[in-house]
């Protein structure tokens, strides 16, 4: 170790930082040696962090510039893979929710032979934290219907309107819009990412349904292209 250099701990941001210095020191033709003098740190330190430069520029992509350690989790390849194909999938704003990820990480499983993961609820716990991933709404939610207007409807208008009619006689219809290219409004994303779903899909089918009370009669749907 160089003469009067300590050792201290360092955090993702130092070691972006040392590893930009040495850029920088690489173009004006310094050996690493010098370089690491320069920046106070033994020249060991310094091929440590040239080696794991990877690791620690996608730490920092994750939101973890404060953290002074890089977590494995038990499958460390496997959640590499895992980690690419979800920034990947996010890159294209796919909405992307757990039972996605813990499949997709049994397919990596099987094509490693790793016959003992379970992508159990745990893992997939333990594998949000390490990497700064969160659940976020992608879009706003309709305002619901109050209750108290629910319920007085139905204990005061509604017994009225059924009075002289025979509960098969008694038909409710109902049409909705079905947006049958939308995608889920919500979806796991990195914790330092603003949750953006992309242009959402405005193509839809209008649907009428209609039943009788009992649901002994089910009318046919009458769809709207």
């Amino acid at each position: 170790m160089a003469s009067g250099i300590k050792r201290k701990a360092l955090t993702i941001s130092d070691k972006l930082n040392i590893l930009k210095k040495y850029d920088e020191g690489l173009a004006e033709k310094k050996k690493q040696k010098d370089i690491a003098n320069e920046l106070g740190i033994p020249p060991s330190t310094l091929r440590t962090l040239l080696k794991n430069r990877h690791e620690i520029e996608q730490s920092s992509l994750l939101g973890g510039s404060k953290r002074q350690k890089l977590k494995h989790g038990k499958y460390e390849e496997l959640e590499n893979i895992l980690l690419e194909w979800f920034q990947q999938a996010r890159s294209l704003n796919y909405p992307i929710n757990g039972g996605i990820i813990t499949e997709k990480a049994m397919e990596i499983a099987a094509r490693l032979n790793l016959t003992e993961f379970s992508g159990s609820t745990g893992w997939l716990d333990r594998f949000r934290s390490r990497h700064s991933i969160v659940y976020r709404q992608i879009s706003g939610e309709a305002e619901s219907v109050n209750n108290d207007d629910i319920a007085s409807w139905k204990n005061n208008v509604l017994p009225s309107l059924l009075r002289d009619y025979a509960p098969d006689d008694v038909y409710n219809a109902d049409e909705f819009g079905l947006f049958f290219k939308l995608m889920p409004d919500k979806s796991f994303v990195f914790k330092n990412e603003t949750c953006h779903g992309g242009k959402l899909s405005k193509e839809r089918l209008t649907v009428l349904v209609c039943t009788n009370s009992t649901g002994t009669h089910k009318l046919k749907f009458i769809i709207n292209f």
